[in-house]
């Protein structure tokens, strides 16, 4: 072979294309790093609620809903500790009810606050105080009813709550309360109640039918009953102690409460315990005593005694 054969052979053999880099690789994936992308296989598991709920701050609406109702549901402190801050977060309420047209719509918002009311601890009270310090969250007055019950769902009452409200009456919630207080039947809650009732710095009207709405359904209760009797006692004006007298013995919902679709409703009488009868009747007969019954109303009070009766023959 000749000189110049061989210099050909050397140069080609010293070429790039023909003597691989060892630094670079041949395919540019192997087989190994090739993404698996058969459809012989099945895709990775996915949560289905987090595949709704999406991250935190995109959730929808009715994802954001679930997560803050089954806060309000866990009786935590911890959970209803970040729940205080989560309503607190004006963008948090305006992800959960968005506004619709300028309007505001607050449906999704009572949703959490009836399944706080239902699930009342003492983390409910520490949560409600929060938000009624929080400026954002007050500044929408519609906001404070549902607060209001569900701080009203905890019992027994704190002081530092009866001073809330003692607060929210004056500034013109004692429609919103009175039957809630009732409900809650504690001590210092049935004082506020009493106290709601006797203010002369109400319109006796409002009371009225503050009496009405709390008294109605919740007439079957001991401890209420025990302060209808304080009150008929008390130099409450004869319209109030004429008011607690019908609340106990009648039931005019169109006339108490006009043409509404859900009015109060009063308890079956089946449900009295038997102190509760015992002071009922006591009431009844003190009531008949009164030269200002109206007479329906006079016939009223006789056909409850009867019914009471007869539900327990003792009762005389």
């Amino acid at each position: 072979m000749s000189h110049a054969v061989w210099a050909f052979a050397l140069l080609a053999l010293a070429s790039p294309r023909c003597s691989p880099d060892p630094a670079t690789p041949v395919a540019e994936t192997s087989p190994r790093e090739t993404p698996n992308v058969s459809t012989d296989s099945p895709p990775p598991e996915t949560d289905p609620a987090s595949a709704q709920q999406g991250a935190p701050g995109n959730e929808t609406p009715e994802a954001l809903e679930a997560t803050l109702r089954t806060m309000a549901a866990s009786g935590d402190p911890v959970e209803l500790a970040k729940l205080e801050q989560r309503l607190g977060d004006p963008a948090v309420l305006e992800r959960l009810d968005p506004p619709v047209d300028g309007y505001r719509p607050m449906r999704r918002l009572l949703a959490v606050f009836d399944t706080l009311a239902a699930h009342p601890s003492q983390g409910t009270e520490a949560l409600g105080q929060a938000l009624l310090r929080d400026e954002d969250f007050v500044s929408v007055p519609q906001r404070l009813p549902p607060l209001y019950r569900a701080l009203a769902a905890v019992v027994p009452t704190s002081e530092a709550t009866a001073a809330t409200f003692r607060a929210a009456i004056t500034a013109g919630f004692h429609q919103t309360l009175a039957p809630n207080l009732a409900a809650n039947a504690s001590p210092r809650a049935l004082e506020v109640l009493a106290d709601l009732v006797r203010d002369a710095n109400l319109a006796i009207e409002d009371r009225v039918e503050a009496v009405h709405r709390a008294l109605l359904p919740n007439r079957t209760t001991p401890a209420v009953l025990d302060m209808c009797a304080a009150l008929l006692r008390s130099n409450a004006e004869p319209q109030i102690q004429l008011a607690v007298i019908e609340s106990l013995f009648d039931d005019q919902p169109r006339r108490w409460f006009g043409m509404v679709a859900d009015p109060p409703r009063p308890p079956a009488w089946s449900t009295l315990p038997p102190r509760g009868r015992e002071v009922l009747v006591d009431l009844g007969k003190t009531a008949l005593r009164r030269k200002d019954l109206p007479d329906e109303l006079r016939g009223a009070i006789k056909n409850t005694l009867a019914e009471v009766q007869r539900a327990d023959p003792q009762a005389d």
